[in-house]
């Protein structure tokens, strides 16, 4: 149901006669009903103050926070409805109204000016509520100030990047994202409110998505500044990096926000972001810093303001608090690159359940007799109807685990007994029966000393009801897990025919004559690095197994576990009964033949030595419209082919025995480690998709096994989604081979303070290929360099580059930088400053927009000379490994000295 909006709307004008509008737009509830659409609100002194800040002067984000008071002055329409409405539903913008205070009714419907794709009219700053800020006093019941604030970045942090959120409409996150669309769909995605609703109704296209909004203002990546909405990322190569998304999803419990996935990417690149006149900045150290003529200072932006000059500004002395000391400096800075190696691997995902299908609760008995829930389970599968593999899912509560599955074979309701009778005609003659538990109890006699459990119903290998008739002697194999006595037994004759219809088919599939289909109705995708086989990496494929020949799949199958199953009697249950004489004697035959039946079960699951499963994968190039196909090749191994599709196999056990109750991995064989080996397809190959087929074969040795009864079709075979993950040829995999890097970057010896910093990305020097924290070019490179004299370690090392920054602020070379602080002239836009012969960056300012001062924060930035390239010479610390699993790219080596150089190389030491 769409969403019902109303508005409050003031206006003030500040020293210079500038009109400024605010207007808070706030969902309309029951306790709102009556409230108007519109209203006029007065607001206290100052109207607004505008708050900016930063944990330091290289932090990626600069948050703004707008603090303003309205007046209360009906207790029938107070404003604890803003505070009390969902997280992010009220949107807070402030505009700077042209031509002058608006008449009549324009004052009121002034929030209908908000244009995010048109310059007229657009938002000076735009925030959400944050209703933790709502403060009223306790002690007037009208006529008094209710204070709130509203934050730009507040509700993106609050936002978590789960992969719903990210793939729906509302953010549409690729695999791979360039860096002028990742930031613009991020930005997109912590949209909420009003202000979402009115970017819905005007449909662009991809690239200028929020395009007015942004303004790329830097200078190492393109060597030239962004000057318009009309262009498109196409104009500038570097503006296409390509950045891998995996690692935003790696924590499935614990996701992180939209803004740290913003922070990760602007960091790593020494990008900074802040909202100013109507418009997201996104900057760098060059782009701001005054005395260069080669760089472009004047970008468009969405607003009537026309064009923003980042030049460099004089400081305006407003006030007498101005203050000069020395901030916290630093004689090395740590930089740790998390490669986010153990995102290489791909656990795709099985249908979801519908919540309305009931849980089934299974019990174990403890030494005392008492019962508890041991584990629960439930499924699709109606036993007896499907022919199909249906959905399993466990849940873990005294024991067991929380699974899954895929049961391509489900069969709870069977007794793995078998009864060899020696029937009473001439010439005698065996016959072998499998029997099934019915809900009849007692016995009936068919000869002297000899019964029948009624109990029972019994079938021969055809599936056809058997009538017991006189006998001579039985030998019978059957015992059961007490756990699902219960859930074993058939309410009447007509159940158990109808679920060994379905035990025929089972046995049908298993023999091959009856295929089954795939499991999935849409096929498992999932998007690999743009990476050949050139690499020494392999792609590794598994679906875990669960084998299990008996019904309770978790619990162990024992004597004290199981109960013994009477098909037939010679008179010492049927006819004398359990009485207390007996119990010790009739317990020791029944512990004498539950260890006989699962010796005989055991017998026979010690034939089966290998499972197959069929499955095929192929290989998509997008952009070039080309497909490849997993085949078998004739050497056992897999091979790309263009003609397909091709259908390959799964195969469990081999030398390694089969694991019944326990899980079953895939692989080729016991030294070439878990998961089928799967070569890289080549560069350019990037989507990969997966069928599972929901067949199933067992084979014993060389053969496949085809001797299938009623009563060994297995309990449960039970499939988990695919896996992928990369590996080497020994089967390692990546996250095992190199770790994450720690390099330390060294300034001098001034001080014993350090600093450590984390980068998410890197340009991919000296950490494997395959890292999801490496950015690409689009046609699958590396950057050879990245930053615009390409001279420096600072152009392909995105850590050195991050030293570089931090050292011209907090460096101690050994001279310490100085902190400003002081009231000063607004600057609106976010550029340097000027002040003393110094440059400055803003860390934090609280800016009064009436008056046109700002109370800030100021950090010296000092000249590129200052950290020196013996600075930016890393010790590596952690995360060396053979050079081998490193593929530098084709990067050049850094300019440093031999004696450099080997300490570069170094072994790890470890702090």
């Amino acid at each position: 149901m769409e969403t019902k909006y109303k508005h409050y709307t003031s206006l003030f004008t500040d020293v210079e006669g500038k009109a400024w509008g605010l207007v808070i737009s706030y969902p309309d509830t029951k306790e709102t009903k009556d409230y108007p659409d519109n209203k006029m609100v007065r607001l206290g002194m100052p109207p607004v103050t505008l708050t900016t800040e930063s944990e330091d002067a290289i932090s990626p984000i600069v948050k703004g926070r707008l603090s303003f008071s309205l007046l209360e002055s009906r207790s029938t329409e107070r404003y604890r409805h803003l505070a009390q409405a969902p997280e992010g539903a009220v949107s807070v913008y402030l505009t700077e109204v042209q031509g002058g205070i608006p008449e009549g009714d324009g004052v009121v419907h002034l929030h209908k000016s908000l244009y995010p794709y048109q310059a007229i009219g657009n938002a000076f700053w735009v925030g959400t509520l944050d209703p933790e800020s709502y403060k009223e006093p306790a002690n007037q019941d009208t006529g008094y100030l209710v204070s709130f604030e509203a934050s730009d970045f507040g509700y993106m942090s609050r936002v978590p990047l789960t992969k719903e959120f990210a793939y729906d409409d509302r953010c549409d996150l690729k695999p791979r994202e360039n860096l002028f669309m990742l930031v613009q769909k991020l930005l997109k995605r912590g949209l909420s409110g009003w202000v979402a609703e009115r970017y819905k109704e005007y449909k662009v296209n991809p690239y200028k998505l929020m395009a007015n909004n942004v303004a790329h203002c830097y200078t190492r990546y393109t060597g030239t500044l962004y000057m318009g909405a009309e262009q498109t990322p196409t104009d500038f190569n570097e503006r296409m990096l390509l950045f891998d998304t995996s690692q935003f999803f790696i924590d499935k419990e614990e996701p992180i926000s939209v803004l740290e996935a913003l922070e990760r990417v602007l960091s790593a690149l020494g990008l900074r972001i802040e909202q100013a006149a109507g418009t997201f900045f996104i900057t760098d150290m060059q782009a701001l810093e005054g005395g260069g003529t080669d760089k472009v200072r004047s970008p468009n932006i969405n607003n009537p303001i026309g064009q923003a000059s980042l030049e460099a500004s004089p400081m305006e002395v407003k006030g007498d608090d101005g203050e000069l000391s020395l901030h916290s400096s630093y004689s090395s800075v740590v930089i740790n690159t998390r490669t986010y190696l153990d995102a290489i691997s791909w656990e795709m995902e099985l249908p979801k359940m519908d919540s309305s299908v009931p849980w089934r609760r299974v019990l174990r008995t403890l030494m005392g007799g008492d019962k508890v829930g041991a584990w629960s389970y439930r499924t699709t599968d109606i036993v007896g109807e499907y022919k199909q593999a249906a959905l399993l899912e466990t849940k873990a509560e005294s024991m067991g685990e929380d699974n899954e599955f895929y049961a391509l074979v489900w069969n709870p309701k069977s007794v793995h007994g078998r009864s060899n009778l020696v029937m009473s005609v001439y010439p005698q003659s065996t016959m072998e029966l499998n029997f099934f538990r019915i809900n009849v109890e007692g016995w009936r006699r068919v000869g002297r000393d000899l019964y029948v459990n009624e109990g029972m119903r019994m079938y021969d290998d055809e599936g056809t009801p058997y009538q017991v008739g006189t006998y001579i002697k039985a030998n019978s194999y059957s015992c059961q897990m007490q756990s699902f006595a219960t859930e074993c037994v058939f309410a009447d004759e007509g159940e158990a025919d109808r679920y060994v219809k379905m035990l025929q088919w089972y046995i049908e599939m298993l023999k091959g004559n009856t295929p089954a289909s795939d499991l999935k109705h849409e096929a498992w995708e999932c998007h690999i690095p743009n990476f050949s086989e050139e690499g020494g990496f392999d792609l590794r494929l598994d679906a875990p197994l669960y084998l299990s020949f008996n019904s309770d799949i978790y619990q162990e199958f024992n004597v004290e576990s199981a109960t013994y199953l009477r098909p037939f009697d010679d008179g010492t249950y049927a006819h004398r009964g359990y009485d207390l004489g007996w119990k010790e004697h009739l317990d020791a035959i029944a512990r004498e033949n539950i260890e006989k039946s699962m010796s005989f079960m055991r017998e026979f699951t010690d034939k089966l030595t290998e499972v197959h499963i069929p499955f095929s994968m192929k290989a998509e190039n997008v952009e070039a419209g080309e497909t490849l196909y997993l085949a078998s090749s004739d050497h056992g191994s897999f091979e790309w082919v263009k003609d397909g599709p091709r259908v390959a196999t799964l195969t469990y056990g081999g030398k390694d025995k089969l694991r019944w109750n326990g899980f079953n991995h895939a692989k080729f064989s016991k030294d070439e480690g878990e998961g089928m080996r799967i070569p890289m397809p080549p560069k350019g190959f990037t989507k990969i998709t997966v069928y599972v087929n929901g067949s199933v074969s067992f084979y014993s040795g060389n053969d496949k096994f085809t001797d299938w009864k009623l009563w060994n079709v297995p309990s449960a075979v039970l499939i988990q989604a695919p896996k992928i993950w990369m590996s080497d040829r020994q089967g390692r995999k990546v996250s095992e081979l190199s770790k994450e890097r720690s390099e330390r970057f060294t300034f001098s010896d001034a001080t014993r303070e350090s600093q450590d910093l984390d980068i998410h990305f890197s340009s991919g020097y000296r950490i494997p290929a395959v890292s999801p924290s490496i950015i690409y070019y689009p046609d699958g490179t590396m950057p050879n360099t990245i930053g615009k004299d390409r001279a420096f370690p600072t152009d392909y090392m995105l850590s050195a580059y991050m030293a570089q920054r931090f050292g011209r602020v907090y460096g101690s070379l050994p001279s310490r930088g100085y902190e400003l602080s002081g009231t000063f002239a607004w600057e609106v836009f976010p550029k340097n400053r000027q002040y003393m012969d110094m440059e400055w960056i803003p860390v934090s300012r609280e800016i009064d927009i009436q008056q046109g001062t700002e109370q800030g924060t100021y950090h010296q930035i000092r000249p590129y000379s200052s950290v020196t390239e013996h600075m930016l010479t890393p010790e590596v610390l952690e995360g060396e490994r053979p050079l081998n699993y490193f593929d530098g790219g084709g990067l050049p080596l850094p300019r440093l000295s031999m004696e450099d150089y080997r300490r570069y190389l170094a072994p790890p030491r470890h702090r």
